[in-house]
């Protein structure tokens, strides 16, 4: 695990954001009170140790009691919260243990919850994961007395395999090969004090076991705009209370003056759901601003953990020419002056920051790619797997008939894509390949990869096409035959539309500004002199 000055920027946001931690054990022993399971005896404290001698195979389920109090006071000096819960013998417990810890930041799961039956973990563990939403992210973590942590990983890894088959091997998440990234879930596994564990390193005292997890999850999560994204939802959670005193009960008469009063009364919650969005808007700024958790100094560290106190070097524009290198320093004052006050050997202008791409990622192959999935990421907004899809200005969807066809934009107007009865034309402009000097979006193709393409102003290129809207949303909404199957709208005439993507209002708003904008040129013949004048600099009179 990495102790540089990065890693430690990244493990203090992590501590802020995290609140909450569940421990799931079948032998609980409350220091000072008869332990809950059993008549047990307490672990001593002891540093953590590196290695202990191998226990016998007879011995792996031998009665390994947790102490709980120094492991719930290990997270409350992090101003964590810890529950605690033992399953019931000859009872099964996996559905309340699952809504136990569906909220919980982090689970810590003994291997062995049921002894006598010799019943482990694993199917709590897929309960869990199946009943989580595909990008939960938490860490979970094994604390167990069983010194075979080998065999452990290998049957949790061949159980998540077998889990869903949609989702990728399950790979080693922190290079150590100890840790397994499932989802958005990481699993690390650790041995109880006294274990008998052969690896080193991985026994840990109860209440050094908030520090290693805490420092677990920010080595899942670290990274300059994770660090942004931990510390703007940190300090919206955090704020919650001004939201509601905005926002309280006292107002609901005002609100129901506001929806009697409204042409369309349904709108008033969206109405509502507008101005939260803007004050978390204004709460997130205000945290970001303050701790600057992607600023210059934290991108030195940045800078320093990747790449040392050496500089970048920069691909060259021709196969075979030399690549052009940036000492430390030049990237630095780029990063802090703009690539035009500090470009290095880079031409002014920003004409070369292509090249910025290969550098930063450190030659990676897929350098581009990355560039397309953050444009991606600022342009289209996320929409969660059990959300309808809803056809408004912004959709993109793809025709099913041919494999060739060119993904459509919806510009209809998002009030005219609302409140319908009737069958309803909507209007889309395709996207073409990119071309320069012209409107571009990112728009997804496949899992991970993006295409740049062109927005098309040339109306002739236009569609409209008729949807009949659903009665009950009173909108045209997209369908799908299973979960692991596309959503897709049908046109009034049984034509199919895939759903691929939904801009971000403000995007979708910017294109149709665009377009309107080409449309109310006005066509002027006029002398051919004085329009040649006025496009040339003054030349007198």
């Amino acid at each position: 695990m990495s102790t540089d000055a990065f890693a430690q920027h990244c493990r203090g946001i992590a501590r802020r954001f995290l609140l909450t931690a569940v421990v799931v054990d079948d032998e609980l022993s409350v220091s000072g009170y008869p332990p809950v399971h059993g008549d047990l005896t307490s672990v001593g404290r002891g540093a953590q140790t590196r290695s202990s001698p191998a226990v016998p195979e007879s011995q792996a389920r031998a009665p390994q009691p947790l102490n709980v109090e120094p492991i719930t006071w290990s997270f409350a000096r992090h101003a964590m919260v810890c529950g605690v819960l033992s399953p019931r013998e000859e009872q099964d417990d996996h559905e309340a243990l699952a809504k136990a810890v569906a909220r919980a930041d982090i689970v810590i799961l003994d291997w062995w919850l049921n002894r006598a039956n010799d019943v482990n973990a694993l199917p709590l563990l897929k309960r869990i994961l199946t009943e989580d939403e595909p990008h939960r992210l938490r860490l979970l973590a094994f604390y167990t007395g069983d010194s075979d942590h080998e065999r452990i990983r290998e049957e949790i890894v061949e159980c998540l395999n077998g889990l869903n088959g949609r989702d990728p091997a399950v790979a080693s998440g922190d290079g150590s090969g100890q840790a397994i990234d499932f989802r958005a879930c990481r699993i690390v596994v650790y041995g109880k004090p006294r274990s008998g564990v052969v690896e080193p390193n991985i026994e840990v005292d109860e209440d050094a076991l908030a520090d290693l997890l805490i420092a677990d999850f920010a080595d899942m999560v670290e990274g300059l705009l994770p660090s942004v994204v931990l510390t703007a939802l940190g300090a919206a959670r955090d704020n919650v209370h001004r939201l509601l005193e905005c926002f309280g009960h006292d107002l609901d008469p005002a609100f129901l003056v506001h929806r009697a009063c409204l042409p369309q009364p349904p709108d008033s919650e969206r109405h509502i759901v507008e101005q939260i969005a803007s004050e978390l808007r204004g709460i997130m700024d205000d945290a970001v601003g303050q701790r600057s958790p992607a600023g210059i100094e934290a991108i030195e560290h940045w800078l320093k953990g990747r790449f040392g106190d050496g500089g970048i070097e920069l691909a060259p524009r021709k196969e075979g020419a030399p690549g052009k290198p940036m000492s430390h320093d030049e990237v630095l004052a780029m990063l802090t002056g703009g690539i035009d006050a500090g470009p290095g050997p880079l031409k002014k202008g920003g004409s070369e920051y292509d090249l910025l791409s290969h550098g930063f990622s450190g030659g990676a192959e897929n350098s581009r790619e990355l560039d397309r999935r953050l444009a991606a990421a600022m342009s289209l907004r996320q929409v969660p797997p059990a959300t309808w899809r809803e056809l408004s200005m912004g959709t993109i969807v793809v025709p099913t008939e041919g494999n060739k066809a060119a993904p459509l934009l919806c510009v209809t107007p998002r009030c005219d894509s609302v409140r319908l009865t009737d069958k309803t034309r909507f209007l889309f402009v395709p996207l073409t390949d990119a071309k320069p000097n012209r409107l571009q979006i990112v728009v997804p193709v496949e899992h991970n990869q993006d295409r740049r393409m062109t927005i098309s102003l040339n109306p002739s290129q236009w569609r409209s096409v008729d949807f009949v809207p659903d009665s009950g949303r009173q909108c045209v909404l997209a369908r799908r035959n299973g979960t692991d199957q596309p959503f897709t709208f049908e046109d009034a005439s049984g034509g199919e539309y895939r759903w691929v993507g939904e801009l971000k209002a403000e995007s979708a708003q910017w294109i149709t500004q665009a377009i309107a904008l080409r449309m109310s040129r006005i066509p002027l013949n006029q002398s051919e002199w004085i329009r040649r004048s006025q496009s040339v600099a003054k030349r007198g009179n």
